[in-house]
């Protein structure tokens, strides 16, 4: 049987498929010296033998990927991350690398999707039941919004890392300076990186177009309480709800449904915005899911979690809020561009305006209101869900979460099905002589009749078992662990 390296060196090397149809879509910089193609740049990550050079292959994946769909701007996340990492800045003594992690998530993630006709089957069926319409002009194929997508489930779901750090119950204080450093970092995007990543540095109409979407304020004293309601805080979604509803029907009309499309009026949480989005496309089981979820993440912030005696930022959670915050800064504020009256001067809130919006038609992937609605909503809440999920026992006292299956929400099924599987070529950020890291190599990694065969030692393959009987419901029909006679140390 070929190891887990050698599977996906093959994979990432074909033609026509889903993967390859999908980093085809970067754009060229013509005024750059030529890079390797996407697919050689996955593949030298791939065939790397120490873990510096694996994480810096990793970051030099990731950046181009996500620029894709014009997400390159949540590298610094993922960099912060890395760097905490690396320099052993995790309260968590067990705490393993993230970086090269994420990446192979999003490898598996599609190597699922083109392999296991029961998961792609289950992803497109949930696309067609938001009504996305693949032919409408602009709008891209069901392929495209599983990949773009599928970027904040896989490669983006842990940079809630940043907001590590835990509070003993015993402890009177609601401050934790590690968690700071996540807020601290979010703070930097929102009033620096947002502006570099779009050429628009100068500080004269910032002030103006930020005040557009009443984007909340850092809170001064950054309590795990102030951090979580500064995550869910949105801003007015007024005029946003408008241009995703004006898209709407105007994606109704090329259909011609007969039913017209509600006005939306969208709320400014992310847990309410999470349960409308589900609500909304039938997916009612997922939404209670989300109340449960927001239930054990604050029991988390305020009580403790069960059994650790520490209060703390669930990273799952905090990954899909900071997610869905940044995607609806973005969105937001294109919406609210026709709220802009001052004169059309060079350096006027409204030249800026236009230079913001000149500038996404040179990117790969173009905004669309409907899109968010649809897809970015859906993504981030999959992140935010997937560490919740796979915890044994109840979620918190009285809310228990139990086994997702993969009818009620498919994206986030898939996320958390790589997510336990994927457990090589990881680093121990604090190293010791009882264990030792799983290498690909040891790994064995293929497919047969539609299922994805993976071949681990016993006492990793029973870990990797564990874990999906917790989580998921029904993953066999998807996966066979096979044991290998020898045993290696986890």
């Amino acid at each position: 049987m070929p190891n887990a390296i050698e599977t996906l060196l093959d994979f990432v090397g074909k033609s026509g498929t889903g993967l390859a149809d999908y980093v085809a879509l970067e754009k060229k910089n013509e005024e750059q010296e030529p890079l390797p193609t996407l697919q050689d740049e996955l593949q030298l990550f791939l065939r790397s033998t120490m873990d510096q050079v694996r994480v810096n292959k990793a970051l030099d994946c990731t950046h181009r990927i996500l620029k894709i769909a014009d997400l390159e701007d949540f590298e610094m996340f993922r960099e912060g991350v890395w760097k905490r990492e690396a320099t052993r800045g995790m309260d968590y003594q067990k705490q393993r690398d993230h970086t090269a992690h994420t990446l192979n998530n999003w490898l598996l993630g599609w190597f699922f999707y083109a392999h296991s006709q029961g998961i792609k089957t289950a992803i497109n069926g949930a696309i067609e039941k938001r009504e996305w319409d693949s032919e409408a002009p602009e709008k891209f194929s069901y392929e495209q919004f599983f990949g773009h997508a599928w970027q904040y489930t896989s490669l983006l779901h842990d940079i809630g890392y940043l907001f590590e750090g835990s509070i003993t119950n015993m402890e009177t204080g609601n401050q934790s300076a590690q968690a700071e450093i996540g807020l601290k970092t979010a703070d930097e995007y929102f009033n620096m990186a947002f502006w570099i990543e779009t050429g628009e540095t100068s500080t004269h109409s910032q002030k103006k177009l930020r005040e557009l979407i009443e984007m909340p304020e850092l809170p001064r004293e950054a309590s795990l309480s102030r951090i979580a309601i500064y995550l869910r805080s949105l801003g007015s979604l007024d005029n946003l709800s408008s241009r995703v509803s004006e898209e709407l029907r105007v994606t109704a009309r090329g259909q011609r449904q007969r039913k017209k499309p509600k006005e939306l009026r969208l709320p400014s949480d992310a847990f309410d915005l999470w349960r409308a989005h589900f609500n909304e496309f039938g997916q009612e089981d997922a939404a209670h899911r989300i109340t449960k979820l927001e239930k054990a993440f604050l029991q988390y912030v305020t009580k403790g979690m069960p059994g650790f005696d520490i209060r703390v930022l669930d990273h799952g959670v905090c990954s899909g809020l900071l997610q869905l915050k940044i995607a609806t800064f973005f969105y937001n504020l294109f919406a609210n561009f026709d709220k802009l009256n001052d004169d059309n001067s060079e350096y006027s809130a409204k030249s800026t305006a236009t230079r913001l919006e000149v500038r996404e038609g040179d990117v790969a992937v173009r905004y669309d209101y409907e899109y968010w609605w649809k897809g970015l909503i859906w993504a981030s809440a999959s992140a935010a869900l997937h560490n919740i999920q796979q915890r044994k026992g109840a979620w918190s006292p009285g809310v228990v979460g139990g086994k997702l299956s993969l009818q009620e929400e498919p994206l986030t099924y898939l996320g958390i099905l790589v997510d336990c599987i994927q457990d090589w070529d990881r680093y121990f950020v604090y190293d010791s002589r009882t264990r030792s890291p799983v290498q690909g190599i040891d790994v064995g990694l293929s497919c047969d009749d539609g299922k994805i065969i993976l071949t681990v030692s016993k006492d990793l393959g029973e870990k990797i078992v564990g874990d999906l009987d917790v989580a998921l419901e029904a993953w066999r029909d998807f996966v066979d662990i096979k044991f290998l006679t020898k045993t290696a140390t986890v």
